[in-house]
């Protein structure tokens, strides 16, 4: 079975519009492959969930994605003594950090300033959630 980190802005991407992000979901909902998880992403969507400009998303929508990461997905704890300082966002590294741990196959991600842009971090993909959409299908 595939497994993949899902980076959070797929994840605001799937609350906000139906797109791709939104089937990348859809997918893991499907058990069409395994989502792992750093603690530190349930801190960021509640953070970013907050913020003014996404007041609009229904609190139920964003209240089901985070029980659905919670129940179905895998979280990974990222020891003290590994941070790698591979993206220029450090908000990035804990999700590179738990595709090497965990072994990911891909790391599914719309940032492409930061984690795109490195096209692999060790083992792990990492591409676009279009890019993974084809690998799934």
């Amino acid at each position: 079975m595939i497994k993949a980190v899902i980076d959070a802005n797929v994840w605001i991407g799937a609350a906000v519009a139906n797109g791709v992000c939104r089937s990348v979901i859809e997918a893991f909902k499907q058990n069409l492959f395994i989502a792992i998880y750093p603690a530190h992403l349930l801190t960021e969507l509640t953070d970013v969930f907050q913020r003014p400009k996404l007041k609009h998303i229904r609190p139920e929508t964003t209240s089901e994605l985070l029980k659905l990461i919670q129940l179905k997905a895998i979280l990974i704890s990222i020891p003290l003594e590994y941070s790698p300082s591979v993206s220029l966002d450090p908000k990035d590294n804990p999700y590179l950090a738990c595709a090497h741990i965990s072994n990911c196959d891909y790391l599914v991600t719309g940032d492409e300033k930061h984690l795109l842009c490195l096209g692999s971090y060790e083992e792990t993909k990492i591409i676009s959630p279009a890019q993974f959409l084809n690998i799934l299908a």
